[in-house]
């Protein structure tokens, strides 16, 4: 199979060496092949040179200043500060999570693992791997230009969520309003026990209940959001081998700070039913 990309920088040379040493003439799709290549590896270098995939303090203290002011705008007290900061970082972790999907779909390449806003820290190769791969995919180097956006809205958005993180804790900080967990218990991560296919479907379902999401973290009809974290049970959301009273409530503490272990006792059985009858209709 002819691949119109070259991997890296030092293949492309070697193969215009060898065009020139036998005096052939370069066919114009390798001249354009070793013209991307270049321009791949300066933009790539450059990126892991200057660390330009983290944003500066200017750029970070620019996010906070900007979601501070609609933060103002959109609450008028210490809930509804948290609830608009909490669905600010829902929706956003949904367009990561719909962006990761559309780039796993159209070039079967995780670009997630590409860089790790985190710890700041990614590689020549990872990127370079990361254009390679997708332009191998797509058969053509045209795609780099369009690639070198997809990645700069992943940076963008993966910078927006980690300050994003901070200034949510900065404010939970500020109300110290203690959170509720089992002593001396660590509480399971949610992203750890619901399939991980299944991330984005969780968003999308949670995107059309953020009211009574709202609700149950103000500690509002937990009878609901046992039957709502039941319904993912039953729909098998969480993984093989979960235990369904457990799990359920681990991961409501884990993703709405709440604990539901009341709600899940058999007497409450047929309060939850008649819950799961109206909000099985966000699942379809």
């Amino acid at each position: 199979m002819l691949w119109r990309t070259f991997h890296t920088l030092s293949d492309a040379k070697d193969l215009i060496s060898d065009f020139e040493l036998l005096k052939i003439e370069i066919p114009l799709f390798v001249q354009n092949c070793y013209e991307e290549i270049i321009i791949r590896s300066d933009y790539v270098d450059k990126m892991v040179e200057n660390k330009s995939y983290v944003w500066s303090a200017s750029e970070t203290s620019a996010y906070k200043e900007r979601i501070e002011n609609e933060v103002q705008q959109n609450s008028y007290d210490i809930e509804s500060r948290r609830k608009y900061l909490g669905e600010t970082f829902d929706k956003l972790r949904l367009d990561i999570l719909r962006l990761e999907k559309t780039v796993t779909d159209d070039y079967h390449y995780h670009i997630n693992n590409v860089i790790d806003i985190e710890s700041a820290t990614t590689s020549t190769n990872d990127l370079n791997e990361y254009f390679f791969h997708c332009e191998k995919e797509k058969g053509n180097i045209g795609e780099f230009l369009k690639l070198a956006r997809i990645l700069k809205v992943e940076i963008v958005n993966k910078n927006t969520l980690r300050v994003l993180k901070e200034v949510i804790k900065s404010n939970e900080a500020q109300i110290s309003r203690p959170e509720i967990t089992q002593p001396n218990k660590p509480i399971t991560p949610w992203e750890t026990l619901i399939k991980v296919e299944l991330h984005v479907r969780l968003m999308q379902i949670e995107s059309g209940i953020q009211d009574k999401i709202a609700k149950w973290r103000e500690r509002n009809n937990l009878i609901e959001c046992a039957a709502f974290c039941q319904l993912l049970y039953d729909w098998k959301f969480f993984y093989k081998g979960s235990t369904k009273r457990k799990s359920v409530n681990e991961f409501a503490l884990s993703k709405y700070k709440i604990d539901i272990e009341i709600q899940l006792q058999s007497s409450a059985n047929e309060g939850r039913e008649n819950h799961k009858k109206f909000l099985k209709k966000y699942f379809l």
